[in-house]
């Protein structure tokens, strides 16, 4: 059973986020996305610091790639928001209180 396994996984995910940069670059939507994903894996682990830079970029490149309005922005603005919340520091309140108010523009308040 490999279910909270997470060196594995990192391990993977870093694979991961090679390939993606050796076949479509760094700067995809893909690359964004396994790097969201190891981001919330590195808070998830304990490691909120090491989350950060992760989630930054992949903030950067959704933003690009597919709008700063989107699901996948606000989704990486609320792990950065669980990361700094771990870290005691009052950004995390802002940055999930701005990935709620992203939600609630696209999907409206009740959903």
């Amino acid at each position: 059973n490999d279910a909270g396994d997470y060196a594995k996984a990192e391990s993977y995910l870093e694979m991961a986020l090679q390939l993606e940069k050796q076949n479509g670059g760094d700067n995809t939507y893909e690359y964004a996305a396994i790097l969201n994903n190891l981001g919330k894996l590195q808070y998830l682990s304990g490691n909120p610091r090491k989350a950060i830079p992760l989630l930054e970029r992949a903030l950067v490149i959704f933003g690009n790639e597919v709008g700063k309005e989107s699901l996948e922005y606000s989704t990486v603005v609320f792990n950065q928001g669980v990361a700094w919340t771990m870290l005691k520091s009052p950004k995390g309140k802002e940055l999930l209180l701005q990935a709620l108010t992203l939600r609630e523009k696209k999907f409206g308040k009740v959903h």
